[in-house]
């Protein structure tokens, strides 16, 4: 194997199609790989799929780690998966892994024995694969279905996690993962039988039904589209006879008789289970327990189930970047989600979409003549709708509560250290400067202290302005003549505006070296 021609998907920019690429999930219980051919239109077909039994999860969910011997023969059995991909003449290929990896705390070791062997693992973080999914799912729903997608509740099961979406006029509005899965409490008890009353409680007690309807702001009446992703929503599908086929396939399945199956699963239905491997009854039987949970509390008018696995959804968002750079599809169910946490905290619509309208304008001056990561309008977008949902706490401190709640609140969509951005740059957007003395600035990477000087300066201009709900978004021009920048409007109180921006616009003139002016103008 020539080793000079592998390439991970990050060197591939400029690739062009037709060509082959794969992809190895490292799951709880099982390696999984897939091998594509994207034609010259960019579709995928499968070319081939292999998987084999391997369990993590008895280690990480029962110890807290992955054990020496395991990280061997795991690091064994995906090298055999890379040879096999490598057969097909392609340098393209990904290594992921999911829930197990993920939680385990020798996880930095685990990636360490990948690169000493000549891999690269990518650990997938729970905001990540829940994203991934929900956008491939999405992207693959027939047009038939999108009415669908009003108001739907997906639920992505794996057997160590389970990701609840709630998604209302084809947005994201709710997205938590919950520590559980199809076959997590058994790992967990160490016990020879699915432990189904413990996950029944577990369920219960984790009380999701209650978030999951605060943030999509159901009622009971409301019908629910009920949409089951992953291998073994695609096995329950299998026993009403109707499993999707390929990755881009949808079956919609009766309610009546799924129920039935359901809970015949929960059963230990010895029937039903003669057309299943002895090793899948346990792993039904637990995927039973949290559909019916969702099942037979929603108004489900409906229950669809797509082919789309974390495989296929990992390659569409690479093929996404490579088609589309800069492009970021989750932008406006980031929005979304920012705007259900706020709405849970009482925070004032109209300011904060005001604020977060200014802040776009800013950024769009400024990006022309200073340098910004990737993502960083989405994380100011995000920053802008969250900035006061710490009043619900205490208005006088809302901007260290309001870090607390973002830092404590996950945020679909951002990696842990994108929203550690968010949550600082909130921290910062009153008139307290960052310091080495604060643990939340400290904690911070060179990298992301920079991300939080430049976005807080920008955050805390856009709030000074104080457009609040009671008046209409004025219109605004920024003009930059030399280093001035001027901020154009017709706004009431204007030495109110003055005097609160000369107190929070600081920040801005120390990092982007340029005066502001706020004017009176008529646009």
């Amino acid at each position: 194997m020539d080793k000079k021609r592998e390439k991970d998907h990050g060197q591939s920019n400029g690739l062009h199609p037709p060509f082959q690429t794969g992809v190895i999930d490292i799951g709880a219980h099982m390696v999984r790989m897939d091998v594509y051919e994207l034609n010259r239109s960019w579709q995928p077909e499968k070319l081939e799929s292999m998987s084999r039994p391997f369990n993590l999860g008895a280690d990480v969910f029962r110890n807290g780690y992955v054990s020496a011997d395991s990280i061997v023969k795991l690091v064994e059995a995906v090298e055999k998966y890379r040879e096999k991909i490598i057969e097909y003449g392609t340098p393209y290929y990904r290594i992921i892994a999911t829930s197990a990896v993920r939680e385990a705390f020798n996880k930095e070791l685990i990636s360490d024995r990948f690169r000493e062997a000549g891999m690269n693992l990518e650990i997938l973080e729970g905001a990540a694969e829940a994203t991934l999914s929900y956008l491939a799912v999405r992207d693959t729903l027939p047009a038939k279905m999108e009415s669908s997608l009003d108001h739907a509740v997906m639920l992505i099961m794996g057997s160590g996690s389970l990701f609840v979406i709630g998604i209302v006029g084809k947005l994201m509005r709710f997205c938590e993962e919950m520590p559980t899965g199809t076959l997590r409490m058994n790992d967990t008890l160490g016990s020879s039988e699915p432990p189904l009353d413990q996950l029944r409680q577990l369920l219960k007690s984790q009380r999701i039904l209650r978030r999951l309807s605060e943030g999509m702001q159901l009622d009971s009446k409301t019908p629910v589209s009920l949409v089951l992703v992953g291998n073994s929503a695609r096995k329950l599908a299998a026993l009403a006879n109707d499993a999707p086929e390929r990755e881009k396939d949808w079956v919609q399945l009766d309610a009546k008789e799924f129920s039935r199956i359901l809970e015949d699963c929960e059963e230990g239905s010895k029937k039903l289970f003669k057309k299943v491997e002895p090793d899948e009854v346990m792993e039904l039987s637990g995927a039973a327990v949290i559909v019916r949970h969702f099942f037979n509390t929603l108004n489900c008018k409906e229950i669809l189930c797509p082919g789309m696995t974390t495989r296929g959804a990992v390659l569409r968002d690479w093929v996404r970047q490579l088609r589309f750079p800069g492009v970021d599809p989750f932008r406006a169910d980031l929005a979304a989600v920012c705007g259900a946490i706020g709405r849970k905290y009482d925070f004032d619509a109209h300011h904060a979409g005001n604020v977060a309208a200014v802040c776009s304008m800013l950024f769009n001056k400024l990006r022309s003549f200073h340098s910004f990561p990737e993502h960083t309008g989405l994380l100011l977008e995000a920053a802008s709708y969250l900035h006061d949902i710490g009043r619900f706490i205490d208005a006088r401190r809302h901007q260290r509560h309001s870090w607390y709640l973002i830092t404590n609140t996950k945020l679909p969509g951002l990696t842990a250290s994108e929203q550690r951005i968010v949550a600082t740059t909130v921290r910062y957007h009153g008139k307290t400067l960052p310091r080495e003395s604060h643990p939340e600035y400290a904690s911070l990477s060179a990298n992301e202290k920079v991300a939080v000087l430049k976005l807080a300066a920008i955050l805390r201009v856009a709030d000074a302005l104080d457009l609040r709900s009671e008046a209409k978004m004025p219109e605004i021009k920024i003009v930059l003549r030399g280093r001035v920048l001027n901020i154009i409007a017709d706004l009431p109180e204007l030495n109110s505006r003055r005097y609160d921006l000369k107190l929070k616009g600081g920040l801005f003139e120390q990092v982007f070296g340029l005066e502001l002016k706020l004017l009176n103008g008529d646009l």
